[in-house]
């Protein structure tokens, strides 16, 4: 494993970048989920995102699933 030499986290996507896709993202969708621009600001995508997270929070009557 460890003293075998090579790496013990080969394999593991997400660790640091390894593993990851390159290349350009689209991120159309990320924008259309929360109902916002792609030239919004910060500020805007912020409060988009806390009032989707109150509609679909379970304790408020939303969809575990959606939440």
């Amino acid at each position: 494993m460890f003293f075998g030499g090579g790496n013990p986290f080969e394999g593991m996507g997400g660790m640091g970048g390894m593993g990851r896709p390159r290349g350009p993202v689209d991120n159309k969708g990320l924008y259309e989920a929360l109902g916002v621009g792609q030239k919004a600001s910060a500020s805007e995508i912020k409060k988009a995102f806390h009032k989707k997270a109150r509609d679909h929070h379970p304790d408020r009557g939303g969809d575990k699933a959606k939440f």
